[in-house]
């Protein structure tokens, strides 16, 4: 129970931060869907989707005292930085 209510919030983070294409929750917040390819995704969330759902798993698997929301934010900070340092040469 506890790994799908993340899974709720890892993905409603996606989705606001616009880099899955479609609301992946329903109007009740329930999962509509567990896997994600390239067509779901946007052209930033092609480079940042993967990574940070790797950060989350790993993340989930620690339990740490940090709440899910303010690492998601970290982590997405910080590849968001990177990829747009990439792409602007």
């Amino acid at each position: 129970e506890d790994f799908y209510d993340e899974n709720v919030v890892f993905l409603r983070f996606c989705f606001e931060k616009e880099l899955l294409k479609k609301n992946p929750l329903d109007r009740q917040g329930r999962i509509l869907r567990m896997v994600y390819i390239n067509q779901d995704l946007t052209n930033i969330g092609k480079n940042l989707f993967p990574e940070l759902l790797d950060k989350f798993l790993a993340f989930y698997d620690r339990k740490g005292k940090t709440s899910l929301e303010t690492m998601l934010n970290r982590w997405y900070t910080a590849l968001e930085k990177e990829y747009r340092s990439q792409t602007a040469g």
